[in-house]
């Protein structure tokens, strides 16, 4: 049995993590799985997801890929749609799957937000549906009855050669976009270091920060590297389809401070004791004041971060096992 599935640009970026996993899920389980992006076909294990340059000549060549991923994906029967724009011709004919992996429709700006709602449709045309995790889909489609367990995850390891004193008290990330609340972000992480603590903050977005405590361009190792050094992560996103960033802070030992985006959720039900979940109710005041109180109490020696790694590679598991039999489901369709 032959599936494709889309890897955009084969870029570097969660949502193409996410896929790329599943991919070599289902090539272990047997399947024959092509990664297609433009007029590419690689096999699973032969991709490696680079980081995307930003500006104009990047945003062409998205939609270029884009739309050649969409066209090709009218001639193969089962083909899994991973990004709302790799099914633009669902109109014409319906993707076998689409794998949802966030409210796409919140990317566009409000100015062309009716744009972005007619392409967020279209790609929900899809035959069969495949969600990330249930809070997402309760998000998306309230009514829609499905057997989702666990979420997606990105495996990953830690080199026991990585730096683990945890020296960085606090860190943070500022990403693009009014969901991920990037202002509120940077004003909390400013009011912690004004307390004394030793904060960093990852710069993905497009702003220009100059604090010494800035580290731009990072890429998944450095992050994953930085996780090991910290006692606590914040995460003050609005909405985030999964938050990955989260799920590493999990396993890297860290405290977590973030608002209930499924990740979030998700490890307040596994382990309540390693997250603390704030909202927009929260003035940035009371959330410094969480993480003061995280900081003072810490103690690295308590937490078993095989344990974390555990529960999170179970949930993993029943996410795989229920997107194999929704793909299977839809095949014999």
């Amino acid at each position: 049995m032959t599936i494709y599935i889309a890897i955009p640009r084969f870029a570097l970026s969660g949502g193409n993590l996410v896929s790329l996993e599943l991919a070599k899920y289902l090539e272990s389980q047997g399947y024959l799985v092509y990664c297609i992006s433009g007029f590419r076909s690689v096999k699973p294990s032969s991709v490696i997801l680079r980081k995307p340059r930003r500006g104009k000549i990047n945003s062409f060549a998205n939609i270029y890929d884009y739309l050649i991923t969409s066209f090709r994906a009218l001639f193969y029967k089962n083909y899994i749609a991973t990004h709302h724009l790799t099914s633009v011709f669902n109109f014409i004919k319906k993707s076998k799957f689409s794998l949802v992996q966030d409210v796409e429709v919140d990317f566009y700006p409000a100015r062309i937000k009716f744009i972005g709602k007619l392409f967020w449709k279209n790609y929900l045309l899809s035959k069969n549906l495949i969600f990330t995790n249930q809070i997402l889909c309760s998000r998306i489609i309230p009514e829609h009855n499905t057997d989702i367990e666990g979420l997606s995850f990105v495996p990953f390891t830690m080199d026991s050669n990585h730096d683990t004193s945890k020296t960085i008290d606090v860190l943070g990330i500022i990403r693009d976009g009014q969901y991920k609340d990037p202002q509120k972000t940077l004003e909390v992480m400013n009011l912690i270091e004004r307390k004394g603590w030793n904060v960093k903050v990852i710069n993905a977005s497009r702003q220009q920060i100059t604090n010494n405590n800035t580290i731009n361009n990072c890429n998944r190792e450095q992050f994953l590297k930085l996780l090991n050094r910290t006692k606590v992560f914040i995460c003050l996103s609005k909405w985030e389809g999964l938050g990955l960033p989260n799920l590493e802070a999990f396993v890297a030992g860290c405290e977590i401070v973030s608002t209930p985006i499924p990740s979030a959720v998700t490890l307040k039900a596994v382990m309540s004791e390693s997250i603390v979940i704030v909202n927009d109710a929260n003035s940035n005041e009371s959330i410094v004041d969480v993480v003061t109180m995280l900081l003072s109490g810490y103690a690295n020696n308590s937490i078993n971060t095989t344990e974390r790694m555990r529960l999170l590679h179970e949930q993993y598991s029943k996410w795989l096992n229920y997107a194999e039999r929704a793909i299977n489901k839809g095949i014999s369709k």
